[in-house]
């Protein structure tokens, strides 16, 4: 089973042990793990620790697999687009993300989710694909939005953040024949 894409400017691949350097530059940036669910990341062997405990060894070959995002102009690792949250029964997942700050506002997470849309669909054989965000995180509500999810809810203090504050939750999906019928 194919477990990578590539997009006009992007590669969705699995994360190696290669990209710790790249991973770091994001993970221990304050402004852009602010609305995501770990600690800011103090040193290059936190990454590397992290990379080999959560990212490397996931259990399912096919669905755990981190899909990070390779920039095709200078091969940069510029951050993570994946499935989370799969349930084989259901055929369903949800999308997590981050992206490098210096990256902001260029599209690439929209061509990304895009990507891992079609990847999911089309190649594993999804039917539903969820997404959410802090409420808080507006940037990341605009990139939904713009990929066309809807809008399903918002669960009250659903998750942690990364400082271990419990935070609301907004809640988007698509089904595969709303995907299939935007073509």
């Amino acid at each position: 089973m194919k477990l990578y894409k590539e997009t006009e400017r992007l590669i969705l691949r699995p994360i190696t042990m290669d990209d710790a350097e790249d991973m770091y530059e994001y993970a221990s940036d304050e402004e852009t793990i602010e609305h995501l669910t770990f600690p800011r990341h103090t040193s290059l062997e936190v990454t590397k620790d992290t990379l080999e405990k959560f990212f490397l060894h996931r259990e399912s070959p096919t669905m755990f697999v981190t899909t990070c995002m390779e920039s095709k102009e200078n091969h940069e690792m510029i951050g993570i687009c994946e499935f989370v949250g799969y349930n084989p029964s259901n055929l369903t997942a949800e999308i997590g993300y981050v992206l490098k700050r210096k990256y902001w506002g260029k599209g690439y997470m929209v061509e990304a989710v895009k990507g891992l849309l079609d990847l999911g669909f089309n190649d594993l054989g999804l039917r539903r694909i969820d997404i959410g965000h802090f409420v808080e995180n507006t940037k990341s509500q605009r990139v939904i939005e713009k990929v066309g999810f809807h809008f399903d809810g918002i669960l009250r203090q659903q998750m942690k953040d990364g400082k271990g504050i419990y935070r609301d939750k907004k809640i988007y999906s698509i089904l595969k024949d709303e995907y299939d019928g935007r073509k």
